[in-house]
């Protein structure tokens, strides 16, 4: 069965190792979808805007302006580097006990002629 690219995250296989394939474009998307979202500032040093931007809220106040940047933001990186989906909804959460914010993207795929609705959850926190 043909492979289409790495699954993300990374965890163990049955084959061994740590890096499953995924064989189906849905999944592709959505590993690369996971990806983005988990991406750092500075972590792909040939392309200075490929990363999540939801590190750059983590110490901003929590309130609905902070969530409307960031579904605004999101929106533009996904548009740019993942132009094979439509984002329907995003829910942005806070928990600032923990300083967590929390991602909810649904999606769908047009150029696969179907309709399904895909979602994807991320949560990240301030690493001390």
């Amino acid at each position: 069965m043909a492979k289409i690219n790495l699954k993300f995250p990374f965890k163990n296989t049955i084959e061994g190792g740590v890096f499953g394939a995924n064989i189906t474009t849905e999944q592709a998307v959505k590993s690369n979808l996971l990806a983005l979202l988990t991406l750092k500032k500075g972590q792909r040093p040939m392309d200075n805007n490929l990363y999540s931007p939801l590190y750059d809220y983590i110490m901003e106040p929590m309130d609905e302006i902070t969530r409307g940047e960031i579904k605004e933001r999101l929106e533009d990186k996904v548009s740019v580097y993942i132009p094979e989906i439509e984002i329907k909804e995003i829910i942005v959460d806070f928990d600032e006990e923990n300083n967590l914010i929390k991602v909810n993207i649904k999606y769908t795929i047009p150029y696969l002629s179907m309709s399904s609705l895909n979602s994807v959850n991320v949560s990240v926190v301030q690493e001390v």
